[in-house]
Order: structure tokens, then C-alpha cells, then sequence
């Protein structure tokens, strides 16, 4: 699954332990691929380099090439696309996160930025926030699981419209 993280979720589950962390973990699993732009990549080379920031990223032995490093080992680069209508009218910064959605074909983007968190949905891109994401995700693999009770009909098992029997379905 497609998912655009905004700068707030990658910068947080670097540095610390909560859900944006486990997202990040999802993704170095392989369960979600994380996708942006040259944009997305360029306002978090910005944010890393803030002062309120270098206490942090200090004090767990890493530097801001080391996250930049992180960043570009997860993140799914996409061509950048020119959309001209402003889509986060709060804050027209975010919105190269839509036009990564876009490019990516994400149907998620996933922050804890509130001008992005308002807009809930946007172009058929849902906005979620971390906490969101992992219940997407728990969601997804429970039915993944297989049932006891109840199993795919097999072509050469069952005729179409039929249950397979003893399965109920």
C-alpha cells in the first residue's frame, strides 16, 4: 500500500518512540511503502536542519546527513506534478503532499499536520494520523488471515454461485 508521510510523521518516528515509529517500521517490513517527490524530500532536509532540533538528534548519535540518509532508504521517489489551484487553502505549503499522493497513486497521506488533518479526505486521498495509519494496517492484515470457517471458492472446487461445502459460504 501507497501511503505519502508529510515531514511532521518522518522527522517524529526517527526521533521518537510512538505510532509515527511504528510506521516507520511498517514500512523497513515492507508493509507499506512509503512514497514521496523531490518537494517532500526538500522540506525535510528544511525541517531537519532547525535548531529546536539539533539537541535531539544529537543526544541519539545521529546528524542530519544520517536522517537524510534514513529518508532516501524508505521513501519512494515520484515525478513531480504541476497542479495549479491551491488544495490546502490554510496552509499551500502542504499540499506537495496531495501532489505526492497524486504521482503515487496514495490513496493515504498520513500527518500530524492540522491544516492537513482538517481536510480529512481530499481527491479521493484520505488524511489520517498515525494512530489512524496503524489501525488501517491492523485492519488490512486481520483479513489477511484465514479463517477456520470460511475459505476462497476454488474453480475447479465449486461452481460459481454455489458454497463449498462444510464452509458455510
Amino acid at each position: 500500500m501507497n501511503v505519502v508521510p508529510d515531514t511532521n510523521f518522518m522527522l517524529s518516528g526517527f526521533l521518537w518512540d510512538g505510532n509515527p515509529k511504528h510506521g516507520i517500521i511498517l514500512a523497513e517490513k515492507k508493509k507499506i511503502r512509503l512514497c514521496g517527490t523531490g518537494k517532500t524530500y526538500k522540506e525535510f532536509c528544511r525541517v531537519i536542519s532547525y535548531p529546536k532540533f539539533f539537541h535531539t538528534i544529537k543526544s541519539l548519535r545521529f546528524s542530519p546527513q544520517r536522517l537524510i540518509l534514513n529518508y532516501l532508504r524508505l521513501v519512494a521517489f515520484f515525478p513531480e506534478i504541476n497542479y495549479r489551484k491551491p488544495i490546502v487553502e490554510d496552509d499551500p505549503d502542504d499540499d506537495i503532499f496531495v501532489h505526492a499522493a497524486l504521482s503515487s497513486q496514495s490513496r493515504i497521506i498520513v500527518s500530524g499536520d492540522k491544516h492537513l488533518l482538517k481536510l480529512k479526505e481530499v481527491m479521493g486521498i484520505y488524511i489520517v494520523n498515525p494512530t489512524e495509519l496503524l489501525k488501517l494496517i491492523e485492519l488490512l492484515e486481520e483479513k489477511k488471515k484465514p479463517s477456520l470457517t470460511h475459505f476462497p471458492k476454488h474453480p475447479r472446487l465449486a461452481t460459481i454461485g454455489e458454497p463449498m461445502e462444510g464452509t458455510g459460504n
